[in-house]
Parts: C-alpha cells; sequence; structure tokens
C-alpha cells in the first residue's frame, strides 16, 4: 500500500476486515505523510468503506502510540484483555531501545488504566483491588476469573508478546529491521512440533494470589 500511494495518484483500496490491517494502514499513512486517497473495504457483505487519511487525522493526537496499544490490549499474536477499552501514553512499547523495566511499567499503568485502577503499582494488584470491588458491589457469587485483570507473572509475558509485535510492525518497512529473539519475549520454542507457544508464566514462578490475606 504504501510503496503503491507514493508512485501513484489513484490511491489504492484495500480489501481487508481485519483489524490488525486497519491499525497498520493508519500508522504508515501518518508515519511515511501519505496524502492520496487510501481506503480499506471490507470483502463480506455491504460494508461501509473506511477513508485512511480521515480516520488517521481524526485521531492524530492518539496515533504515535496506537501501534503500541492495540498490541497490547490485544491482536491476532498478543491475547486480550476481558472487558476492557483502549487508553494511554505507551511511547516505549514497539521501541527497541526501551528496556523491558520501563516498558511493564508504563504498560501496567495502560492496562491498570483500563480497569478503572490508574495508581496500582502492579497487575496482582489490581486484580486484587477490582476481585474486591466486584464482590462488594454484586453481594453475590464471586466475579468470574477472565474478567479480573491478569497476574503480574502472567501479565509480564504478555506485554513482551506485544513489544515484539510491535517492534515488528513498527519496522515493517526498514530493510534491516531489529533482530529480536522472541525466546526473550514471550515465547518457546517447541522442538517436536517446529513451532513457538506463549509462555503463560516463567518456570517455576510462584503465581500470585488474587486475594491477599
Amino acid at each position: 500500500m504504501v510503496e503503491v500511494s507514493k508512485e501513484s495518484n489513484e490511491g489504492v483500496s484495500v480489501i481487508s476486515d481485519d483489524t490488525d490491517v486497519f491499525v497498520l494502514l493508519l500508522h504508515f499513512y501518518a508515519q511515511e505523510n501519505l496524502s492520496g486517497q487510501e481506503v480499506m473495504e471490507s470483502p463480506v457483505g455491504d460494508r461501509e468503506v473506511t477513508d485512511i487519511g480521515s480516520t488517521a487525522e481524526d485521531i492524530s493526537d492518539i496515533l504515535p502510540d496506537l501501534l503500541a496499544a492495540h498490541a497490547l490490549s490485544g491482536c491476532d499474536t498478543v491475547a486480550c484483555y476481558h472487558g476492557i477499552g483502549k487508553g494511554t501514553h505507551l511511547s516505549s512499547v514497539g521501541n527497541p531501545e526501551s528496556d523491558i523495566a520501563t516498558i511493564i511499567k508504563e504498560s501496567t499503568k495502560f492496562v491498570s488504566t483500563c480497569f478503572n485502577k490508574p495508581d496500582c503499582a502492579s497487575m496482582s494488584e489490581a486484580r486484587q483491588k477490582v476481585w474486591v470491588a466486584r464482590v462488594a458491589k454484586s453481594n453475590s457469587a464471586a466475579p468470574k476469573l477472565c474478567s479480573l485483570p491478569p497476574t503480574s507473572e502472567s501479565f509480564h509475558e504478555n506485554v513482551k508478546r506485544a513489544h515484539l509485535q510491535a517492534c515488528i510492525w513498527k519496522h515493517a518497512l526498514d530493510a534491516e529491521p531489529p533482530s529480536m529473539d522472541p525466546d526473550q519475549f514471550g515465547w518457546i520454542k517447541n522442538e517436536d512440533n517446529k513451532c513457538y507457544l506463549p509462555v503463560m508464566v516463567p518456570s517455576g514462578t510462584h503465581v500470585s494470589s488474587c486475594r491477599h490475606t
């Protein structure tokens, strides 16, 4: 899309209804300073055509963090969080120069804010506070575990995967993208099946409880 847009004044129509594709189109439209007519059309039914240029202009204030936010809150390769929207500053996610401590700190702020617990220092703390609030509010059965924030241990692995995915996206047009080992970013190689599997929690890790005594 980027190369055709730069070489043609006729505009480009991308046939897709995938959210990852939509976010990437917006990112590269802005990053490459494109100005032609670029649209995204669904291949299914009579869905509305989305104008990429006008959409990018409408959300220009959040566009710099859009890839990172989308990767962190749920994309094709990263698990999403049940029942939350998307929300704050994520300049470190997707930046290969960022250290993992900064990435996790920003990501914790982002996701805990999505659960309306912006002052939590860890996701396990946010998990406990959300659990207490929902139990007190319902006066009945405890909330489903899938509706709570993740534990810090599992969250950190998901953040690593989101960071790796955002780095891949942001450098998709580079001739020499940064070399990043998936084994260091939330994935483990399955030698039998010759594929990578997501790490749920690090091996031997004691998982924090939702409730503290």
